[in-house]
């Protein structure tokens, strides 16, 4: 996401640049309307923004989203994690989205040979 220079921001929170491998899911309740793959652009404690693989249809703001974020960071340097967010979209074009973070948690998932 660009921002002009003299754009004010309005988040609450800071939003830390990070470009992490992400799966993201859009429910309409229980229902998935759109997936894919992509990457963060950047992550506060309120929201996230991420890049699509493929250009997507805007996301309708309010939507509910789930992004399953690889994380840097190892459980005990052997098992890898995943940050999972669920929140609503608030912005969305073809080529990134934002959503609000109404709730998360970090979960293991499995190991793979060449993982590191």
């Amino acid at each position: 996401m660009e921002h002009n220079e003299g754009q004010m921001d309005r988040r609450k929170k800071r939003r830390f640049p990070m470009q992490r491998e992400l799966v993201y899911y859009v429910r309409d309740g229980k229902t998935v309307v759109a997936h894919g793959t992509g990457v963060t652009l950047d992550i506060s404690s309120n929201g996230a923004s991420f890049r699509p693989a493929e250009p997507l249809e805007p996301l309708k703001s309010g939507a509910l989203i789930e992004l399953s974020i690889s994380w840097p960071v190892w459980l005990g340097d052997e098992t890898p994690i995943r940050l999972v967010i669920f929140g609503k979209v608030v912005r969305s074009m073809a080529d990134w989205a934002a959503c609000a973070i109404d709730q998360h948690e970090f979960r293991t998932q499995a190991r793979r040979r060449d993982a590191r």
